[in-house]
């Protein structure tokens, strides 16, 4: 089996919020640095091959119960991570086995919103889809609280077996928008919507079956990046900028009501006609406001980089067996 890891890109008119710190090799993730498992009797697992780090759950195992109950429907592994309300996350995702995965976004105690695949393409198979609303193959959109499980959008495209699938969700003014190549979802959402609280999801999914046994099969998730978006690339991120599509580094606001001087057309900049204090009527005057400029982030947009590394997957399964 080849895998062909997908290196993720750094876009334009994005400022990266949040890379996880590097996954323990070969070990339990669920403990470290923020990350959290919503079913403990799985060990999602890390494994780093030639470089690149993947993490997918250990166990192939699946229940009869429901979301919300704790079991292996809630089979996610999450990361609060940081604050964005205006940004993307990003995540790649090598796809060998025909039962549930998913990303997660969006999460936070009381629920989390699940962008859920069930079974490949080419259909066929004993496909166990986490839930009993999709189509299989298929994928959706999943609202989920507690128990109750929404179901906002829904197609019977799925994902190839044997592919890599680069996933983005991207939030911007109020509108939520989550891609995989030819599958798009769109859905209106808060404006105070926070995409943070991001992750992964598995349902039968694992690297070992229930008996121990090494078989390969699994979802494996690598590079996610949490980022702002700053429309305006001016390097103040859309959260704080006071002129999202206008650049204007300095955010001055000369009338204080929020926004912009660069672009807030009702406001009364001094155009030198007026005297003002000690103004001669002709532009040289002293008394136009002052305009102070609040702290601009000092946040970096990271450089655009592309490539592809070619990876193999064998060894994988055969290294970890579960600890009794």
């Amino acid at each position: 089996m080849v895998l062909t890891l997908i290196a993720s890109l750094s876009l334009a008119g994005t400022v990266e919020a949040w890379v996880p710190e590097e996954f323990p090799d070969g070990d339990v993730v669920a403990g470290s640095d923020g990350w959290n498992n919503g079913w403990n009797e799985d060990e999602w697992y890390s494994f780093d091959y030639q470089g690149t780090m993947l993490v997918a759950p250990y166990w192939d195992a699946g229940d009869d119960g429901e979301f919300g109950d704790g079991g292996a429907h809630d089979n996610w592994l999450t990361n609060a991570a940081v604050d964005v309300r205006q940004g993307e996350f990003a995540v790649n995702v090598y796809v060998d086995d025909d039962d549930s995965w998913g990303v997660v976004f969006g999460a936070t105690a009381d629920e989390r919103y699940l962008l859920l695949f069930c079974g490949y393409d080419s259909g066929g198979g004993n496909t166990d889809c986490a839930s009993g609303e999709l189509d299989v193959p298929g994928s959706g959109l999943l609202l989920i609280s507690g128990s109750d499980v929404e179901v906002l959008d829904q197609t019977d495209r799925s994902v190839d077996e044997g592919s890599d699938n680069p996933v983005v969700v991207s939030m911007n003014d109020g509108e939520l928008v989550v891609t995989l190549g030819r599958i798009e979802y769109v859905v209106t959402v808060g404006a105070e919507f926070a995409l943070n609280g991001v992750g992964f999801y598995g349902y039968n999914q694992g690297v070992v079956d229930e008996n121990g046994n090494g078989d390969d099969s699994s979802a494996y998730f690598y590079e996610p990046v949490l980022s702002w978006h700053d429309d305006d690339d001016d390097g103040v991120v859309d959260d704080l900028d006071n002129c999202e599509k206008v650049s204007n580094a300095d955010q001055a606001d000369a009338d204080g009501d929020g926004l912009g001087t660069a672009c807030d057309d009702a406001e009364d900049t001094d155009t030198g006609t007026d005297t003002g204090d000690g103004g001669n009527g002709n532009g040289g005057g002293n008394g136009g406001p002052v305009l102070t400029a609040p702290g601009v982030c000092s946040c970096a947009v990271t450089d655009p980089s592309a490539g592809v590394l070619l990876l193999g997957l064998a060894a994988l399964a055969s290294s970890r067996r579960r600890r009794l």
